[in-house]
């Protein structure tokens, strides 16, 4: 019996001890429950800065607090739980340490505490669910996968594609798919350039090249520089010294008469009797058309305007020794500029220029030069460009200087200098593959190129960057 009586007490002791321990195992599980979902909660922001109509807290709102008295669902905790938050903001990168500690009393009055220690990111969480979001491929780059640099009305011969970059000639550039490179300048090509095919160009005469494309669109904006005929009509003579006039209609904002003028009187000097000769046409829509204060935003993000016969001309360079060499490039207006009258339905002039590098190792540099021809007699007339003529011209560019990447269009590519004289060299900043999307807009010279502010915002719907910078005089 003694025995017996000593070997119950030691069990009854052990019950005793596991009665205790299962308790506070199961306080403990609470409380690491309860910190879990606490930490958890702080992920939840869905904005970074407070929004008005949003019930759950911003990643900003996120502090440090003290939670006593915590409730378990049912009330069915046997202790008193108490949560204690304690957030550390970091700058560099965005983001905070915290640390959650929930601490009660077990029955043997010994105080007990779980505690999680975390960093959350100060990431928007849109970030994160664009990682989910489909990849929208660019039209221009999903054209039968080829490389985003070849033009998208380029036929796809398979490994290599054709593009002829002024319809009414006979060259054509087969570009290859993968790197975008002109490897191959063929001539004869009668067809248009949708009807070009494998068999075309093998029948033409092809000369192998390494070559680069240079490419974009020029735009125009005539504003302040009409001259009102006091009918309802404006008029503007894309050469001053030439004898082709466009006649504005004020309200519609049309070209609607393509007329022949003194050589002799420049736009501002014309009168309704000097236009003699005129057809009716229907030409494109001109907006912003009317005005006298400076160019704005919009002007330069939509600026439709009859385009001009224009020469685009790339002075090449040789990076090697820094001297112009004009016989590296070769550069095609692709606007159906022929006339006055057929020039009136154009808004804008794609360009392409076929780039030869001296070396394909080192690069190409060099700048560009656009020139007005008068459309009668197809003559470049040089004041146009320079110092006191009738335009300007602004390339787009969000840099706020001319020395800039050479994506961004700079006002010389690979140079620092101001100049492209035979002394110059080439920094290590020069163009080694195809550039597109160099763009420019022709203004009047009474004029500023217009400008845009840096910043895009989504919220503001400012999607496109579309400042300028004067390229020209």
């Amino acid at each position: 019996m003694l025995v017996m009586s000593l070997g119950m007490l030691a069990l009854a002791g052990v019950q005793t001890n596991l009665r205790a321990n299962s308790d506070v195992a199961r306080q403990r599980a609470e409380a690491t429950r309860i910190a879990s979902e606490e930490m958890e909660g702080l992920r939840f922001f869905t904005t970074i800065d407070p929004v008005a109509t949003q019930t759950n807290p911003s990643y900003s709102e996120l502090v440090s607090r003290t939670l006593p008295n915590v409730q378990l669902p049912g009330s069915t905790n046997n202790t008193t739980y108490t949560l204690t938050r304690n957030v550390n903001r970091l700058s560099q990168p965005p983001r905070m340490v915290v640390q959650v500690s929930v601490s009660w009393t077990d029955r043997a009055d010994v105080n007990q505490s779980v505690v999680l220690n975390s960093v959350i990111s100060g990431a928007d969480p849109r970030l994160g669910a664009l990682l989910m979001t489909p990849a929208i491929v660019p039209t221009i780059a999903s054209n039968r996968g080829r490389h985003a640099s070849i033009p998208p009305a380029a036929v796809d011969l398979g490994t290599t594609s054709a593009f002829k970059p002024q319809t009414a000639g006979g060259v054509a550039w087969v570009f290859n798919n993968t790197t975008g490179f002109i490897t191959s300048v063929c001539t004869d090509v009668a067809v248009g350039n949708a009807d070009i095919t494998a068999a075309v160009i093998a029948a033409a005469t092809c000369t192998p090249v390494n070559a680069r494309l240079l490419s974009g669109v020029i735009r125009y904006n005539y504003r302040g520089g009409l001259k009102p005929l006091g009918d309802g009509t404006s008029a503007l003579k894309p050469v001053d010294s030439g004898r082709s006039a466009w006649v504005f209609d004020d309200t519609t904002h049309r070209v609607v008469k393509v007329c022949t003028a003194p050589a002799s009187k420049a736009t501002a000097n014309l009168e309704p009797e000097d236009l003699t000769g005129c057809s009716t046409v229907s030409g494109v829509v001109a907006e912003p058309y009317a005005g006298t204060g400076a160019l704005t935003t919009n002007d330069a993000r939509n600026p439709i305007y009859p385009a001009l016969n224009v020469q685009v001309d790339f002075q090449a360079v040789n990076p090697a020794n820094g001297t112009l060499d004009s016989t590296t490039s070769t550069c095609y207006p692709r606007a159906a500029t022929g006339s006055a009258a057929v020039s009136s339905l154009e808004s804008q002039t794609p360009y392409y220029c076929i780039i030869y590098p001296a070396n394909a190792t080192t690069g190409w540099g060099g700048r560009f030069n656009l020139s007005i021809r008068r459309f009668e007699d197809n003559e470049l007339d040089a004041t146009t460009l320079t110092a006191g003529g009738q335009y300007k011209v602004c390339r787009y560019s969000t840099a706020a200087s001319d020395t800039t990447a050479n994506t961004d269009h700079p006002k010389y590519y690979c140079f620092t200098n101001s100049s492209l004289a035979s002394t110059s060299t080439c920094p290590d900043t020069r163009v080694k593959t195809n550039l597109t999307n160099q763009n420019f807009l022709v203004i009047h010279s009474s004029k500023s190129c217009p400008s845009d502010t840096t910043t895009v915002s989504v919220t503001g719907g400012t999607l496109v960057n579309v400042n300028t910078r004067q390229h020209q005089p």
